[in-house]
């Protein structure tokens, strides 16, 4: 990677690994492991820089959380947005998928916990 690492996530099988890095503002990239390949990546702005990343527990997904109030999953074969969910303005920084990856529970700006449904 380019730049330090600020956030990891391992998929449940251990065959993948989310890493978010600095690099140019903001990169999420995904790796087969344990050979290290990246299997893609994702750029993002200082705006909705990423604050949390997650598998779904099925690991279809990478889930992650934003500055803009938002949490997003990301397609863990192609990389490609699967689903944008908004909420309040500001950062969201912490994540947590329920058991059957239909719920994320986040902090939320002014509030204890918001619970999004993602299916």
């Amino acid at each position: 990677l380019k730049s330090s690492v600020t956030r990891l996530a391992v998929s449940p099988d251990g065959k993948k690994l989310a890493a978010h890095t600095y690099y140019n503002q903001g990169e999420l990239v995904l790796f087969e492991l344990p050979n290290g390949e990246a299997l893609w990546r994702r750029t993002f702005t200082l705006n909705d820089a990423v604050g949390a990343v997650a598998f779904a527990p099925d690991g279809g997904a990478v889930v992650t959380t934003h500055a803009d109030g938002t949490v997003r999953g990301w397609g863990a074969a192609d990389g490609k947005e699967a689903f944008v969910r908004r909420g309040p303005a500001g950062y969201v920084w912490r994540l947590q998928l329920t058991a059957d990856g239909a719920r994320a529970v986040t902090d939320a700006p002014g509030a204890t916990a918001l619970v999004w449904g993602l299916k």
